[in-house]
């Protein structure tokens, strides 16, 4: 009872901090129902979600609201990666249900399918330790790459959709007897024709992307058609990704910098799977040249530059570029991107050892691999947050460690702390009543 009490207690704190933070003539602006549903997730409030999730507004903008703040704000506000799959799993069928009510064409199916889409890959990815750049440029974690999956599966076939409501409402809207008073008079027809343009087809290429990172036993391509290849919905996805970057650039003209450089960057990273590995650099000179500044943005270009130089079999030139990165000023707002550039050096140096058939000499690479996690933790911009640092790559280093049947093949400081790590898992899953979970990782510690 007094467990209820408390949480009852905290989300009318929460209701009373959102109502009175800004004046009365601002309240409609400021607080939202995404405000809200993110403020009960901080709290551990799902419950509540799911209620407002059953009981959605009647009004149709208020509809379309929640929906964005499910994706935008609810699921980066939610930290366990378990209650994050679970908090994907209700935006997802909320979504599902609220564009099902809606008739077929209608200007919203499309508006609140691309703003549902936005919400997860550039908001709710990032907030999983920056998966978005983890999957694209470095060495995700099993939960970031899950995560890029189920954001990705989700969003890919909701903007193939709207690709093709477009042309239907094109026929459809200026045939009713109010569309020069509700669409063309007021301006909402040219913003459809503008949101059709450039970010239906922006979101669609972004989230192809994260579908086609994924490997072959990704949950996408395990869930095609019996005698569908992998390799073949692979290259059809990003000829389609291509297609559709090719047609935005073109069309971006008046575009502000920032974006096109987005855009170019976006572009290099889909060329990059597709093997055209001089067009990619092409693009990422351009993004590099059109970037506002020498922050994230251009610290994430050259980022994509490096794992490109890596694939071109330019080595030497992608190790150089990366050790730069070390240096840059991005680090200090974000000290994960120093995880980042120690991945791509800890690559190259991987995929010496993968060659390697002396066993001593493949013991020396993969040791050299870990080598540059140790200029991560010795690196100022890291000073302030090395324990959580130290947790984030210890958990790394055990799934490394459990992946290989010889585990000494790996530097014994990368075994001990697989083995902390292992042993702190094992008292967590225990402490959650998880036995087989517990059992798991307990004979991991044991082992190494």
């Amino acid at each position: 009872m007094l467990d209820v009490i408390r949480r009852c207690s905290m989300s009318l704190a929460l209701i009373g901090a959102l109502t009175f933070a800004a004046p009365v003539s601002a309240q409609v602006d400021q607080l939202d129902d995404g405000e809200f549903i993110a403020g009960l997730a901080k709290l551990g409030l799902h419950d509540l979600v799911e209620h407002m999730i059953a009981n959605p507004p009647a009004d149709s903008d208020a509809r379309g609201r929640l929906l964005h703040g499910l994706a935008q704000q609810y699921l980066s506000a939610t930290g366990n990666f378990n209650d994050w799959v679970a908090a994907h799993g209700r935006a997802k069928a909320f979504a599902d249900r609220v564009l099902g009510d809606l008739p077929n064409p209608h200007p919203d199916r499309l508006i609140w399918a691309a703003n549902y889409t936005e919400g997860l890959l550039f908001s709710a990815l990032p907030s999983r330790q920056q998966a978005d750049l983890f999957v694209s440029y470095g060495l995700a974690t099993p939960d970031q790459r899950k995560a890029a999956a189920l954001l990705a599966g989700d969003a890919l076939p909701r903007m193939q959709a709207a690709m093709q409501i477009w042309p239907e409402l094109q026929r459809v809207l200026p045939r009713q007897a109010n569309f020069e008073k509700d669409y063309r008079n007021t301006g909402k027809w040219s913003d459809l024709q503008d949101f059709s343009r450039q970010q239906i087809p922006l979101f669609t290429a972004k989230a192809t992307l994260y579908v086609c990172l994924q490997d072959d036993e990704g949950a996408y391509f395990k869930s095609l058609p019996n005698g569908t290849a992998a390799s073949a919905e692979r290259k059809r996805l990003i000829d389609a990704g291509l297609r559709h970057m090719d047609l935005l650039i073109e069309d971006s003209t008046g575009a502000p910098d920032v974006t096109r450089s987005r855009m170019h960057r976006l572009r290099g990273d889909l060329r990059v799977l597709a093997g055209q590995f001089d067009q990619a650099l092409g693009d990422f000179d351009q993004a590099a040249n059109l970037a506002s500044d020498g922050g994230v943005a251009r610290f994430s270009i050259d980022l994509a530059r490096a794992k490109t130089l890596q694939a071109a079999g330019r080595g030497d030139d992608a190790t150089k570029l990366a050790n730069e990165l070390f240096n840059r000023s991005a680090v200090n707002e974000n000290p994960l991107l120093l995880v980042l550039v120690a991945d791509r050096l800890s690559m190259l140096s991987r995929t010496e050892a993968a060659k390697a058939t002396d066993t001593e000499q493949k013991k020396q690479l993969i040791a050299k691999s870990y080598e540059p996690y140790q200029r991560v933790l010795e690196h100022p911009a890291a000073a302030s947050v090395r324990q959580p640092l130290e947790g984030f790559l210890f958990a790394r280093f055990a799934d490394d460690v459990a992946g290989e049947q010889d585990i000494t093949l790996f530097p014994v400081n990368v075994q001990f702390a697989a083995g902390v790590e292992s042993e702190q898992n094992a008292r967590r899953a225990n402490q959650r009543q998880d036995v087989p979970e517990a059992q798991k990782q307990f004979t991991m510690a044991t082992k190494i």
